[in-house]
């Protein structure tokens, strides 16, 4: 048995549960967004909107293409 001296910090020299994405050129990605606690992710329709706007910029800088999307 080791020592708590002899053990890395917490978090450190952990695997991860799952491998990294897979990010190349035309790879399909399906992202998905849900509140803490099934909670509502906007405020209101202002909230809502700010984040249609973002995504729309974020698509256009990116040179992202979102092929489908719902709120």
């Amino acid at each position: 048995m080791t020592s708590v001296e002899d053990r890395p910090p917490h978090g450190c020299g952990l695997r991860m549960p799952r491998g990294a994405r897979l990010d190349a050129p035309g790879t399909l990605h399906h992202l998905m967004v849900r509140g803490i606690e099934r909670r509502s992710l906007f405020w209101d329709d202002r909230d809502r909107a700010q984040f249609v706007r973002r995504l729309a910029a974020w698509t256009h800088a990116k040179a992202w293409a979102v092929d489908a999307w719902a709120l």
